[in-house]
Order: C-alpha cells, then sequence, then structure tokens
C-alpha cells in the first residue's frame, strides 16, 4: 500500500512539474506577443484626449492633440482619419483631405473613407 502511494505521489509531483514547465513556456510567448512600446501608450493617451476635445467641440485643441498622438506613431490610420475628421470641422478642408490621402493610403477606410474624400474635394 505503501508503494502504491508513493508510485502515485511521485508520479501527480512529476505530472504537476511537466504542466509547471508548459504554462512557463506559453505564458512567455503571450507576454511577447502583447507586448507594447512606450510610444504607443503615450499615442494611446493623447489619441484618448483628441476624441474628447473633438466631441466637445474643441477642434484645434483636438487637431492638436492628434498631432502629438502621430508624433508617437507616425503613419498610424485611425488617428489620420480623426485629424482629417478635426480639420475639416475647423474648417480647414485642404489639410484634412490631405490627412484622409495618407490614411487611404495606408489601406484605411475603404469606400466611405473614398466616398468622404470624393464629396469633400467636389465642394471645393
Amino acid at each position: 500500500m505503501k508503494k502504491i502511494v508513493i508510485c502515485l505521489t511521485a508520479a501527480v509531483f512529476a505530472a504537476g512539474i511537466a504542466g509547471a514547465q508548459t504554462n512557463l513556456v506559453d505564458t512567455m510567448k503571450k507576454e511577447n506577443a502583447t507586448t507594447r512600446s512606450a510610444n504607443s501608450g503615450f499615442a494611446e493617451e493623447e489619441f484618448r484626449r483628441g476624441v474628447q476635445s473633438y466631441y466637445r467641440g474643441s477642434y484645434n485643441e483636438a487637431i492638436q492633440e492628434f498631432e502629438k498622438a502621430l508624433s508617437y506613431l507616425p503613419g498610424e490610420s485611425t488617428i489620420l482619419d480623426w485629424l482629417g475628421k478635426s480639420y475639416y470641422k475647423a474648417g480647414i478642408e485642404g489639410s484634412a483631405l490631405q490627412q484622409w490621402q495618407f490614411a487611404a493610403e495606408n489601406g484605411y477606410g475603404g469606400i466611405l473613407l473614398q466616398n468622404r474624400m470624393e464629396i469633400v474635394g467636389e465642394r471645393r
């Protein structure tokens, strides 16, 4: 009986060690896959402030916040789109079209963005 208990304990212990090693390896893979740079965190914060300013109607302030966000993540299409919206609402249509064009070149927006650019371009 003692031999069976010792064998079962050893088997459970060995299985626990093998499972723990597998989890450590998987955890390391997950950490590396989701690691973000500091710049993306700063850009996210500036982007959030820009969206808040946009919805408050402070379009010039929103433009500044989105420009700061772009300084951390240049070429980020979502930021470019919102920057274009802010320029448009502030009455600076040429810059709005330029930002939307940059976003479209990155493959962002699809037909809706193309349609918006076409409408604003025709109104000018």
